[in-house]
């Protein structure tokens, strides 16, 4: 009745073997109800449709070029001035003034940088000055001696010459008269030379004299250093009261007209790079001061280092292109023309390298052997394609050969 449990309903449902019946107008069991899905899909669908064609892979390309390539050497250098001068002063002694400051302009043989001990250079000047005079004045005394002792000569030659007479003719003096006029004769000879002698030593004296008065009037002018060069002041290594002297710097000026860019380059390249024909680009910073050719190349090689130095020249440097920047140095090595395509589309795969073209809509793969690359191209080595061949530059990683494919250009998503 209405009041039975569902325990009592489940337990009349039973047959006699123990099977539960499915009562009147109950739902079937979901596994038969699955079955019967199954059959009536089998039959209404027939025969298997056929595969879909592969959905067409959307590829960019670019034409190959004949162009020129060049293996690159990239090497660190830094600028520096092609000329430059470091001054010390030319005489030792108190540095009075530094007349320029670092940043300064200077102009060759006009721009007065430095003076040192002008006072006691001015002295010594003076007295040699007062050398000279007194060293003149000796010299007329000597002169003035001589010709007293000529003329004395004179009257001693002439009694000499009387007395001999008088003595061997007349016999009218004595022996001794006349050998007292002889001995007076070499006496005086002997004394006209010594004042010779004595006015050449003066006149030598007066040489010197001039000569030490030669090198205080330089020394005087040499305590005001103009500029050796035309440049920038760039150091300032001394200041008033410290004490000066050659080989003691004491200003630094580079000439920043000119400049050149230094680096090393390892010993296996030695060959391969040559003064006047080797050529380089300079990158300083973001600064592109061009091609220029290797102006200098060491003659030999570093023991310790295993590296030889290059130089070039960068004449008319742009702004800021300073002495003291580091720069890039990209040396070409080697140059040759040939088809270029851009640098991304070869691909390797198992077989070697491929480059993909496009042909009738389908991708077709061209083995290929690279080789320098110049600026996000790349060289194709033994190679069918030629100049204007466009080649996939974009997709062919998914493509294999054979592959359909559709061009699009570079507003296409």
């Amino acid at each position: 009745g209405p009041a039975e449990t569902p325990a009592k309903l489940a337990k009349g449902d039973r047959g006699r073997g123990g099977v539960r019946r499915r009562r009147e107008g109950a739902a079937p069991p979901l596994r038969e109800a699955s079955l019967l899905s199954l059959l009536l899909l089998v039959g209404c669908a027939g025969e298997a449709p056929p595969p879909a064609a592969p959905p067409a892979v959307r590829v960019r390309v670019r034409p190959a070029q004949s162009m020129e390539f060049t293996r690159v050497l990239a090497i660190a250098g830094v600028v520096r001035a092609q000329s430059y001068a470091v001054v010390s002063a030319r005489t030792p002694g108190v540095l009075d003034q530094v007349h320029v400051d670092e940043g300064a302009a200077v102009r060759a043989d006009e721009t007065v940088l430095f003076t040192s001990d002008r006072l006691n250079l001015e002295k010594a000047q003076r007295i040699a000055q007062q050398q000279v005079a007194v060293s003149r004045e000796a010299v007329r005394v000597r002169q003035a001696e001589l010709r007293r002792l000529e003329a004395d000569l004179d009257k001693a030659r002439l009694d000499h010459a009387r007395y001999r007479r008088l003595y061997e003719d007349d016999g009218a003096v004595s022996a001794d008269a006349y050998e007292l006029q002889r001995s007076r004769l070499a006496q005086v000879e002997a004394a006209v030379a010594a004042a010779a002698a004595a006015v050449n030593l003066a006149e030598r004296q007066a040489e010197q004299a001039a000569e030490r008065l030669a090198i205080a009037t330089k020394d005087l002018g040499d305590s005001t250093v103009r500029a050796p060069i035309s440049g920038t002041v760039s150091r300032r290594m001394l200041e008033p009261g410290e004490m000066a002297g050659p080989g003691v710097p004491v200003v630094r000026i580079d000439d920043c007209s000119t400049l050149e860019v230094s680096g090393r380059v390892a010993d296996i390249h030695f060959d391969q790079v040559k003064a006047d024909t080797t050529q380089a680009r300079v990158r300083v910073g973001a600064i592109d001061c061009g091609m220029v050719p290797v102006r200098y190349r060491s003659p030999t090689v570093s023991e310790d280092l295993r590296t030889f130095e290059v130089r070039v020249e960068l004449s008319d440097p742009p702004p800021g292109v300073v002495p003291g920047r580091l720069a890039t140095l990209e040396l070409v090595l080697e140059r040759r023309a040939g088809i270029g395509v851009p640098a991304d589309s070869p691909v390797a795969r198992r077989d070697g390298e491929l480059v993909f073209v496009v042909a009738e809509g389908r991708a077709q793969a061209v083995p290929v052997r690279t080789g320098l690359r110049t600026e996000g191209w790349v060289e194709l080595r033994e190679s069918p394609i030629v100049a204007g061949t466009a080649v996939v530059g974009q997709g062919q990683d998914q493509l294999d050969d054979g592959d359909p494919v559709r061009v699009v250009d570079g507003r296409d998503d």
